[in-house]
């Protein structure tokens, strides 16, 4: 039961129905890529339909990030002219990931601030272990 419930939500989160005409359901690679997109839908920097599109290619948030640390100010921008060259017609399925850009630097600062504040308390953990 508990298998059948996780099929039903993720044929809800993938936009599939059943009972329509049946398509293109994505591989395991893809959806593995596309779960590890939900804190980008979370935060609504990215749209379903653009993480589908990044999932279908099997770019997964690591792969993004990835992008972004080899170069920040272009990385994501040539993924998105990738992926928008490899379709044909006038659909553009992933218009821009500037969105995405803020979120990794962010999460940059987020680490540093964290890392300070580790270094900061480093000195007083040693004089409390003195002091023992």
């Amino acid at each position: 039961m508990e298998n059948a419930n996780v099929v039903k939500y993720l044929c809800k989160v993938l936009d599939i129905d059943l009972v329509k005409k049946p398509r293109l359901i994505l591989s395991q690679a893809s959806l593995e890529s596309f779960i590890s997109l939900q804190p980008l839908l979370a935060e609504k920097l990215l749209t379903k339909r653009s993480a589908q599109t990044l999932a279908t290619h099997n770019i997964s948030l690591s792969e993004l990030w990835s992008c972004y640390q080899h170069n920040p100010e272009k990385g994501l921008q040539k993924v998105c002219c990738l992926i928008n060259a490899r379709w044909h017609g006038s659909k553009k399925e992933v218009r821009n990931l500037s969105k995405v850009k803020v979120y990794f630097q962010r999460q940059e600062q987020r680490a540093e601030s964290q890392k300070t504040l580790t270094c900061s308390n480093f000195p007083r953990a040693i004089k409390s272990e003195e002091k023992c």
